[in-house]
C-alpha cells in the first residue's frame, strides 16, 4: 500500500479490495465481495498471495546458502509469477542456485502421466503420497552442487575452488566471491595456480594479485616466502589509526602484526581503549571445537595417538567435522634434519610430507638450498632444480657463478 501524496507521513489510504470466487465446479456462477482491509497489508506469505496479481512486489527467497527442496521451488515459482512484468519484481537477496535446478515440477509431471494413461488410478494415490513426503525431506545444498571451471571445463564441487571449510566464518563469502560472482569466468584452484593468483596466509585461500601490495610481493618473492607470508590488503587496520607494530593476542599471547586481526575489531578496540587487553587474532577466534578439546586424535602419517592440543586449529576443525587424514603439528611442521628448526606455519600442500622417511630426511629451505657462502645470494628457481642433482658431499655449501668468476678473474657471464 503506497503513501498518498495528500496525506501526512505514516498515514495511508485504505482502498477497497475485491475478491471473486466460483460457487459451481464449472465456474459459470461467480460471486464478488468488496470490502476494506482491517489493517494495511504491507507484507504477506507466499501461501496467502496464491491467485493474486500485483503491479510490483519485493520478494525474499532466503539466502543462497540455505538448503532447498521441491516445496521451496514451488513456493518460489508462485511468488515470482505474481507480477506481469519482470521490472516489477525486486529480489531482496540472491537465492540458492539449487532452487530451480531440481528437475521438473513433480505435481504437473504426475498429472500429465495420469492424463496420458501411463499411470493407473490405483497407482496415482500411492505416487501422490510418496511425492508429498519426498518434496519436504529431500533437501539440496550448495555443498553438493558442481560448477564448471572456465579454464579447464571440468565440473567440480566447492573443494576445487576454495580452501575454506564449510564451518569457517568466511566460507559463504568465499563461495559467493570465487564461484557465484565470477560466473563463467570462475577458475578452480589448479587452474588458478597457473595464473595471476597469490595465496593469502590470513585468508588461507588464493586471491588476485591486485589485492596485494606490489612492493611486499616483490620482497617475499625474492626471499622465497611468498606463500607462507603474503597478506592481502583486506586485513589489518588503516594507516590513519596509528596502530602499534605488534599487538598481543589476549588468547594465545603472541605478538602479531595488525594483518592477523579483523579491521573492524581493531577499530572498535582502539576507540574503546581496549586494544592491548582484548584483541583476538584470527587463529584464536571462538569456534565449535568443544567436542574435540579433551579427545585423543590419531595422526594419519606417524600413526601416534595424541591430545587435540598437538594438532593445529585447522586439523581440530576437521576432526570436529569427522574428516579423516588428520596430521599432528610434528608432521605438518617437521624439524629440519640438519639445523633442527621448524617452519612457522604448516607446509603447503605441494611440499607436504607423504611418508615417515620424508619426515626424517626433511630439510628447511636454508639447508636444502643454502645461499652463496661468499656473498650470501639465494638461489634462483632454475638453480634450485639443478642443485639436488649434485653429489651429496657437495650439497652442504654453494657458490654462485658471480663469485666463482671473481675468484678466477674471469669476466662476468
Amino acid at each position: 500500500m503506497l503513501q498518498h501524496h495528500d496525506l501526512e507521513l505514516q498515514m495511508f489510504a485504505m482502498g477497497p479490495r475485491r475478491y471473486k470466487w466460483s460457487v459451481d465446479p464449472h465456474g459459470a456462477e461467480q460471486l464478488c465481495r468488496t470490502g476494506f482491509p482491517v489493517v494495511p497489508d504491507f507484507s504477506a506469505t507466499i501461501h496467502s498471495v496464491c491467485g493474486q496479481e500485483f503491479a510490483a512486489e519485493i520478494l525474499d527467497l532466503k539466502p543462497f546458502w540455505e538448503s532447498v527442496n521441491i516445496e521451496a521451488m514451488m513456493m518460489a515459482y508462485i511468488g515470482m509469477s505474481r507480477v506481469k512484468r519482470a521490472d516489477g519484481l525486486l529480489l531482496v537477496e540472491p537465492f540458492s542456485p539449487c532452487l530451480f535446478q531440481q528437475g521438473s515440477m513433480p505435481g504437473p509431471s504426475v498429472l500429465m502421466e495420469y492424463l496420458r494413461g501411463h499411470l493407473k488410478q490405483e497407482e496415482l494415490q500411492e505416487v501422490l503420497e510418496n511425492l508429498e513426503e519426498t518434496k519436504r525431506t529431500d533437501r539440496v545444498t550448495i555443498l553438493t552442487m558442481k560448477w564448471k571451471c572456465g579454464q579447464c571445463g571440468v565440473s567440480q564441487t566447492y573443494e576445487k575452488y576454495t580452501t575454506c571449510e564449510p564451518d569457517d566464518r568466511h566460507f559463504h563469502d568465499r563461495y559467493r566471491e570465487v564461484i557465484l560472482e565470477r560466473g563463467s569466468w570462475r577458475s578452480c584452484l589448479q587452474c588458478t595456480r597457473k595464473g595471476n593468483m597469490v595465496y593469502c596466509s590470513v585468508c588461507q585461500c588464493e586471491r588476485p594479485r591486485q589485492d596485494f601490495d606490489a612492493e611486499q610481493l616483490a620482497v617475499l618473492s625474492k626471499h622465497c616466502h611468498l606463500r607462507r607470508s603474503a597478506v592481502c590488503q583486506l586485513h589489518g587496520a588503516k594507516e590513519d589509526m596509528r596502530m602499534p607494530d605488534r599487538i598481543m593476542c589476549s588468547r594465545c599471547g603472541q605478538n602479531l602484526s595488525s594483518e592477523y586481526y579483523p579491521a573492524k575489531h581493531l577499530q572498535h578496540l582502539w576507540e574503546e581503549g581496549l586494544l592491548q587487553s582484548d584483541a583476538t587474532c584470527y587463529r584464536c577466534e571462538p569456534r565449535e571445537l568443544a567436542q574435540v578439546q579433551k579427545k585423543m586424535l590419531k595422526c594419519a602419517l606417524c600413526g601416534e595417538v595424541k591430545e587435540s592440543t598437538a594438532f593445529t586449529l585447522t586439523m581440530q576443525k576437521r576432526a570436529a567435522a569427522s574428516v579423516k587424514g588428520l596430521r599432528c603439528k610434528d608432521c605438518q611442521m617437521p624439524a629440519c634434519s640438519s639445523c633442527g628448526t621448524r617452519p612457522e606455519a604448516p607446509l603447503p600442500t605441494p611440499s607436504a610430507l607423504t611418508s615417515l622417511e620424508g619426515k626424517k630426511g626433511y630439510k628447511c629451505m636454508q639447508c636444502a638450498f643454502p645461499p652463496c657462502k661468499v656473498c650470501g645470494t639465494e638461489m634462483t628457481r632454475q638453480q634450485r632444480r639443478t642443485f639436488p642433482k649434485r653429489d651429496a658431499a657437495s650439497q652442504n655449501e654453494w657458490t654462485c657463478s658471480d663469485c666463482i668468476d671473481k675468484a678466477h678473474n674471469r669476466p662476468h657471464r
